[in-house]
């Protein structure tokens, strides 16, 4: 179970109908929308705190990724 909120889709928890609904009836702030619905709004973002703060960071992030991308493919 997740706790808290996010602006990642990919980290968002999906819930059935009847545990969105059973949500929504004990916090009638949290709204339950339809996956296939918010995914037809979804579109690529790059939130600017994951952005490096210099060149060196940048390359250092690159080739963490890679390595980490290397990683799992070996893995």
């Amino acid at each position: 179970m997740r706790w808290g909120y996010t602006t990642s889709l990919d980290d968002a928890e999906h819930f059935t109908l009847g545990s969105a609904m059973k949500q929504h009836n004990c916090r009638e702030t949290d709204l339950p929308w339809l996956c296939s619905e918010l995914d037809k709004l979804r579109r690529p973002t790059v939130h600017c705190q994951y952005m490096p703060r210099s060149r060196d960071a940048q390359r250092a992030a690159i080739a963490a990724q890679a390595a980490a991308k290397e990683g799992a493919q070996q893995g």
